[in-house]
């Protein structure tokens, strides 16, 4: 399903190539805090994009702090076309890694498992935003859009047993998290 949702994202920039002019390339910033909603729970999210902006074109990398369910730093490429002369509709998509917080989840999360271990994995978020302030300095950004979360976890139950080392039980788990994300930010050039 992700990939249909890149896919159709790429078809839409390269056909969205509307005539602008053409403009140096500059550096542009943007820091944002969002909402993710999703069916397991609805949590706050930070981001912060930094890279070169071109004729109509952004590429760059960013960083920030997911708070949904399982807390993590997603570590992306972000590319966004802004599409008309005013610049005022973005067009984005992200990907990269997705970091744990921490490896071992706070003691209320573990139950009964003697061991448990987290292991990060993939990150995309693709969707519309709007720049409210069009090209003026600094700009406000919100935005809506879909993203994937996905990490891997290692848990062990100790089984009972007579006579010691009693054998660990070993499970491993692809947890994947969907959710519609809303971000609103300062874009700084």
């Amino acid at each position: 399903m992700i990939r249909k949702y890149l896919c159709s994202l790429v078809i839409i920039l390269i056909s969205c190539q509307a005539p602008a002019q053409k403009k140096k390339a500059a550096f542009h910033s943007l820091n944002s805090v969002g909402i993710a909603l999703g069916e397991n729970e609805n949590n706050g999210l930070v981001q912060s994009v930094n890279g070169i902006k071109y004729n109509g074109w952004f590429a760059g990398i960013g960083i920030g702090a997911d708070f949904y369910f399982h807390r993590t730093i997603p570590l992306f490429i972000d590319l966004q076309k802004y599409l008309g002369n005013s610049n005022k509709i973005i067009l984005y998509a992200d990907a990269g890694y997705n970091f744990p917080w921490n490896d071992k989840p706070s003691d209320k999360e573990v139950l009964y498992y003697t061991s448990y271990h987290f292991k990060g994995g993939i990150y995309t978020d693709i969707g519309i935003g709007y720049n409210i302030n069009g090209s003026k300095k600094p700009s406000f950004v919100i935005s809506t859009g879909y993203s994937y979360n996905k990490l891997h976890s290692r848990t062990g139950v100790m089984n009972p047993c007579l006579i010691p080392p009693c054998p660990e039980q070993v499970t491993n788990y692809d947890l994947g998290y969907g959710r519609i994300v809303f971000k609103a930010g300062i874009g700084l050039r």
